[in-house]
Parts: C-alpha cells; sequence; structure tokens
C-alpha cells in the first residue's frame, strides 16, 4: 500500500471515530522510565543470568521470587522507578488531543492517564479481564 493511500485511510478513520492506539514502552522510556529488560537487568545479575538472553519478563521475576524466597528487591526496583518524576511527553500530549476514545498499553506508569485527564478525558483503566465487562459513563 502506498503511503499517501495509507494516510487517507488513516486520516478517514480518525474522522470515524474508528481508530485506537496502543502504546507501548517507547512512550515510557522518552519520558525517562526504564524500559522492562534495564528493570530486570539487576534481578537478571543476581540470577546469574544475561538479561539480553531472556524474552520474559515475568517469568524471570517468578524464578527471582522462587530463589530467593522474597519478593522485596523486585518490589524495591518497582517502587524506586514509579517513584521517578518523568514527565509528559509532547507524544503523550499529541495522543491525548486526538479524537480517539481507545488507548491500550500495557505501561507500568500513569502518563497516558495523566495526560488524558488534562486534556478532559476521562480514562478507564482495565487490569483484569473481567474488567473489560464494565465501563465508566462519558469516558
Amino acid at each position: 500500500m502506498n503511503k499517501d493511500v495509507a494516510f487517507k485511510d488513516i486520516l478517514k478513520n480518525l474522522r470515524e471515530e474508528n481508530l485506537a492506539i496502543f502504546a507501548g514502552a517507547g512512550m515510557s522510556a522518552k519520558a525517562g522510565f526504564v524500559c522492562w529488560s534495564e528493570l530486570m537487568r539487576p534481578i537478571a545479575e543476581e540470577l546469574e543470568l544475561k538479561i539480553e538472553n531472556e524474552t520474559d519478563y515475568v517469568a524471570l521475576a517468578r524464578y527471582h521470587e522462587n530463589e530467593f524466597k522474597t519478593r522485596s528487591k523486585i518490589n524495591q526496583l518497582l517502587i524506586n522507578e514509579l517513584s521517578s518524576n518523568a514527565i509528559i511527553t509532547e507524544n503523550h500530549q499529541i495522543l491525548s488531543r486526538l479524537p480517539i476514545s481507545t488507548y491500550w498499553t500495557r505501561n507500568y506508569d500513569k502518563l497516558i492517564e495523566t495526560s488524558l485527564e488534562k486534556e478532559g478525558k476521562i480514562p478507564d483503566v482495565k487490569y483484569t479481564v473481567k474488567q473489560l465487562t464494565l465501563t465508566k459513563s462519558k469516558r
């Protein structure tokens, strides 16, 4: 598909409110948050593993927890990262101003939600499959 056709198709779907955003870790990284591989690097090193060889960071965290019988190091890493004073980026601001009502992300920060709220939108955050059946009004 040529770029002009693709662009026109995106604009058409944007006007018809048929678009959704899936924002990955790159959005958070630009704001100062560490990516999952860097977050889990000390965990892998403590287990004498190379983070470059790991792809399932949840399994890595569980392995660490089982090996050391505690989540304290993982919890502390998350607290340290989530407590950082990251700022909303220009990309967050641009995305939140678009006439899009559905945003999907697996990011652990709240930058997208905060950016949407600043634009007067009401985020309807889902953490579990069960929550998908519930919807905030006027979101």
